[in-house]
């Protein structure tokens, strides 16, 4: 019978209570909810933006707006002009496109329409 320690994972045994500390250790400090104050030259700067945009605003003068003239009641009346106009459209747009279709497709051949094509089918037997 062989043994089988050698094929068993070897883990090294730390020792505990000698165990080397980070020289720098990290200390945390207190939390505020509020931020700090801020500096006198930000207070200063932001004092004289707002001075600046009041005197911008002062020269400002807006420009005069148009009255919108209100739509009268014939709205239904041009709608159904409208309908008509688009479909006028969309024939002309089909008979432009390539490969549509012609809008007034000529008299079908009476041949081809009474009769109906045997479609041919091959067995495998």
């Amino acid at each position: 019978m062989q043994s089988w320690a050698r094929f068993l994972p070897k883990f090294c045994h730390k020792n505990l209570a000698k165990r080397r500390e980070p020289k720098k250790k990290s200390v945390k400090k207190e939390y505020t909810p509020f931020p700090p104050a801020q500096p006198e030259s930000t207070v200063k700067q932001a004092e004289a933006l707002t001075k600046k945009q009041e005197e911008r605003n002062k020269a400002f003068i807006p420009p005069k707006e148009k009255p919108l003239m209100k739509k009268t009641t014939k709205a239904p009346t041009e709608g159904k002009l409208d309908i008509e106009a688009i479909k006028e459209k969309v024939k002309k747009a089909k008979t432009k496109k390539l490969g549509a279709p012609p809008v007034n497709p000529g008299p079908p051949n009476s041949s081809t329409t009474g009769k109906k094509k045997k479609s041919k089918t091959k067995n495998k037997g």
